[in-house]
């Protein structure tokens, strides 16, 4: 099961470009004491290897998520932007999404993380869901929804 608390769900936020945005939501897991530092390097040197942009209706969302070192506690992060930024397609390393929607998972036991991928794929591919996520109001909302998700 993930954690997935009020503090890691990011609402309209504005940050500069996709490193920033991936280590505010670290930050939040880190605080939550469900990773340790370690686990921002491997996402960010995951990212760079194998980009997790993928090209959504009806907008981009990016997964990234790194391997089990540094993860205490599997949870999950979310943030909606306010403004786009760049992540690399997953399918397509030269090609540059922009990107509204981030879910980054960190996750302790491996068998845990296919089925999560796959249920979050899942969702990706349901643009009424998508939808449905950019207007909740509440952090309550979002973690309810996301949590029904990945219990699915």
């Amino acid at each position: 099961m993930f954690k997935i608390d009020e503090s890691f769900l990011l609402l309209d936020v504005d940050v500069l470009n996709a490193e920033e945005l991936i280590r505010v939501l670290c930050a939040k897991l880190e605080a939550a004491g469900c990773i340790t530092s370690a686990y921002v390097h491997a996402v960010l040197a995951r990212e760079g290897k194998y980009p997790t942009g993928l090209p959504t209706k009806p907008f981009c969302v990016a997964l990234p998520h790194g391997e089990m070192e540094g993860v205490k506690e599997s949870a999950l992060a979310f943030a909606r932007l306010n403004e786009p930024v760049v992540f690399r397609n997953m399918a397509n390393r030269d090609e540059s999404l922009e990107v509204k929607m981030v879910f980054l998972l960190a996750n302790n036991e491996a068998k845990n993380q296919v089925t999560a991928l796959r249920r979050l794929s899942d969702m990706f591919g349901e643009p009424g869901q998508l939808s449905h996520l950019e207007i909740l109001k509440e952090p309550i909302e979002v973690s309810r929804m996301l949590m029904d998700i990945l219990s699915e």
